[in-house]
C-alpha cells in the first residue's frame, strides 16, 4: 500500500508552452518590426537622395533660362557674360554631386560595417552577390542597402564626368564666340575692301584715272584688318589666360 501525502518535498512544477497562435503572432510581429525597419532604412535612402536631386533640378532650371537668353543676345561680350553665368551654375552642380558623393559613401559605408569583414570585402570587390545570402535576413538586408548606396555613388561620378566635361565645352564657346565677332568685323572691312576694288577696275577698263584717294582708302581698310587680327589675338590669349586659371582646360602636351 501507498498513501499520496502533500509533502512539501514533492511539489509538482509546472513550466506553461506558448500556443502556436501565439508563437505565430511574435513570428509576425517580428516580421512587421524588421519590414518597418527596412521601410524607414529605405525612406532616409529615398530623402537623402531627394534633397541632392532638389537642388539639381532647380539648378537646370536657371540654366535653362539662361540657354533661352543666350539666344536672344548678340556679341561675344553679351553671351560670354551669360556663359560665364552657366559655368558658375554647372560648378554648383559638381558641388551638389560631390556633396552627395560624400554622404552616399558615409551610407555604403554603415551598411558595410555592419557586414563580417570577410564578406564586406567581398560584396565591395563584387566578388559575391546578394543571392549568396539568401538565408541571411540581416546580411541580405546590409547588402542591399550597399548596392543601393553603390549604385548612387556610381551615378554622381558619371554625372561628374559629364559636368566637367561640359565645363570645357562653354570655355570653347567663349573662345569660339570671340573669333565670331573679328570674323564679323573683318567682313565688314572685307566688303568695303572688295567695293574699293571694283571701283578700281572699273576705272582702270575705261582708261580713266585711278586716284590717290582710292588707294588710300584701300590702305586704309588693310590697316583696319591687321588692327582686328592684333586685337583678335590679344583678347583670345586674354580669354585663355582665364580658362587656363580656371583649371577647367588644360594644354594638351601630347602623349
Amino acid at each position: 500500500d501507498f498513501k499520496i501525502t502533500n509533502s512539501s518535498k514533492y511539489k509538482p512544477t509546472y513550466s506553461p508552452q506558448k500556443s502556436v497562435g501565439t508563437k505565430t503572432a511574435e513570428s509576425m510581429e517580428k516580421a512587421a518590426d524588421a519590414m518597418n525597419k527596412a521601410s524607414e532604412a529605405m525612406k532616409d535612402t529615398v530623402e537623402t537622395i531627394d534633397f541632392f536631386e532638389e537642388r539639381v533640378k532647380k539648378l537646370d532650371n536657371a540654366l535653362s533660362l539662361l540657354d533661352t537668353n543666350l539666344e536672344n543676345v548678340q556679341g561675344s561680350f553679351a553671351k560670354n557674360k551669360l556663359i560665364d553665368a552657366q559655368i558658375g551654375l554647372n560648378s554648383e552642380k559638381i558641388n551638389n554631386y560631390t556633396d552627395a558623393m560624400a554622404m552616399y559613401t558615409q551610407k555604403a559605408n554603415e551598411a558595410l560595417s555592419k557586414l563580417p569583414s570577410d564578406i564586406a570585402s567581398k560584396i565591395k570587390n563584387g566578388d559575391v552577390s546578394l543571392t549568396d545570402f539568401t538565408n541571411s535576413e540581416e546580411i541580405t538586408k546590409a547588402i542591399g542597402e550597399y548596392t543601393k548606396w553603390a549604385d548612387a555613388i556610381d551615378s554622381c561620378k558619371l554625372e561628374l564626368a559629364q559636368l566637367r566635361e561640359e565645363l570645357e565645352k562653354l570655355e570653347l564657346s567663349k573662345f569660339q564666340n570671340i573669333v565670331k565677332d573679328f570674323e564679323d568685323m573683318r567682313g565688314f572691312h572685307e566688303g568695303t575692301n572688295d567695293i574699293l576694288d571694283a571701283w578700281k577696275n572699273y576705272f582702270e577698263a575705261s582708261g580713266d584715272f585711278v586716284g590717290q584717294g582710292l588707294f588710300e582708302a584701300q590702305k586704309i581698310q588693310s590697316e583696319n584688318m591687321l588692327k582686328l587680327y592684333e586685337q583678335e589675338k590679344e583678347e583670345l590669349v586674354k580669354q585663355l589666360n582665364y580658362a587656363l586659371n580656371s583649371g577647367r582646360v588644360e594644354i594638351y602636351n601630347g602623349p
